[in-house]
Parts: structure tokens; sequence; C-alpha cells
């Protein structure tokens, strides 16, 4: 196969669909997912509120009330837009930069502030960021944890094996990559934001950075670098 990535072996550790665009760039593609996500019972109303925010796509798959009914949503980043849309919500905020901190000064700039309601649905081991921003700036944020993320059982220890780069989309996959016994050095690693490479750090290992926390900054690193 032909493209930037030809020759190239990549092991992603999650699955979500970037795996075909990996391989349209020439790359071949092991796809092992380290985590899995379990649904936690929750309740709200999100017209009691007066900003829903997402900081992932999961979360708005989670949730537990129509985003339909949701009276502003601010998200991350444009897939989990995208995601919100497509449940029939309507998206009013998305930072340029697609991380808790912009998302968090991008509210600020809206006007978020004393005595705004915001309702954040998030994973349990979200990190507070988001909410620590807001509440400095003196919004009141109700933290809604909606699902949980796990290690899966086990992983081959031999995984990462003739790879030429290792896939981090978050932290919990490092963690869980590195809890089942996958060996972090076995390649180089490329993380998708600064969150993801602390993680990575905190185990040793010094990753490349995506320029952009999303899909095309990942791809676009892959395909600049050899990898060798």
């Amino acid at each position: 196969m032909t493209g930037p990535l030809a020759g190239r072996t990549v092991l992603l550790t999650r699955t979500g669909g970037l795996e075909e665009e990996i391989r349209a760039r020439g790359a071949d593609v092991r796809v092992l997912p380290v985590t899995r996500y379990e649904a936690v019972d929750a309740a709200a109303d999100p017209e009691s509120c007066d900003r829903v925010v997402f900081t992932s796509a999961r979360a708005v798959a989670h949730c537990p009330f129509s985003v339909a009914l949701a009276p502003r949503i601010a998200c991350i980043g444009p897939q989990t837009a995208d995601v919100v849309r497509e449940a029939g919500g309507t998206v009013d905020l998305v930072p340029d930069e697609h991380n808790a901190v912009a998302l968090a000064a991008a509210l600020v700039a809206d006007g978020v502030g004393p005595g705004t309601r915001v309702l954040f649905p998030c994973a349990d081991i979200a990190l507070a960021t988001l909410e620590d921003r807001l509440g400095s700036a003196g919004a009141e944020v109700t933290r809604l944890v909606v699902y949980r993320t796990v290690p899966v059982g086990s992983i081959p220890a031999d995984a990462a094996a003739g790879v030429d780069v290792i896939v981090f989309l978050s932290p919990s996959a490092v963690n869980a990559f590195a809890e089942l016994g996958g060996d972090l050095a076995a390649a180089p690693s490329l993380a998708i934001g600064r969150t993801t490479a602390a993680a990575l750090a905190a185990h040793g290992v010094t990753a490349e950075v995506a320029p952009t926390s999303d899909r095309a900054g990942v791809l676009a690193l892959l395909c600049e670098r050899e990898w060798r």
C-alpha cells in the first residue's frame, strides 16, 4: 500500500474509526482496546441549569437526558459537538483549542461567571480542570458522573512487538496499558494531548504530542515523523 505511512505499523489503544484513516495513509494498523466503559446510574434536569458542558463524545452517549432539552451546550472539540448534534442537541460553543483549559476560558469569555449553573456530565476519572477554572470564575458546577472507565481483562504480552509507534488517545489508556503489562518502551509513543503526554511521563516515557488534540492532529503528526 502507498501513502505517507507506507511500511509503518501503528498500534492504536482504542477503537473508534481512526484506524481506517490511518490505514488509508498506508500503515498497517493493530487495534488493541485497553479500556472498557460501564454506564453509571445518573439523573439530572438539564433545564435547571444554564449550561451543559461535554468534554467527551462518550459522555454524550451515556447522558441520562435528551441533549435536545439542554438550554446551551458547550463542547471541548468538533467530534464531541458532532455527536451532540446527531443526538438532536444544539452546540453554541467550541473552543479553538480542544482542551479543558481553552474550553473553560472560552466559557468565561462567553459570560459564565457568578451564579451561572453549569452541568458537567463526565467519566468517573475526568480531571477537575474545567470545574476548578469555572468555579474560580464564580460558576456553580455540578459534576455528573455518567460512565466509568476500567481496564480490559488482559492484553497479549507481546502486544507492542514490532510496531513503529503506539498511539494513546487518553490518560486512562496509558494507565490501563501499563497496568495490564504492556511495554511502553517497545516503541515511540504519540499522545493526543498534553494530559495524555503527562500520563506517559509519569511512567517514564517522553511522547510526541499531536499539534491539536483531535484526529486531525494525530494524523498530521503520524505522517510527519519517520517513527524509526
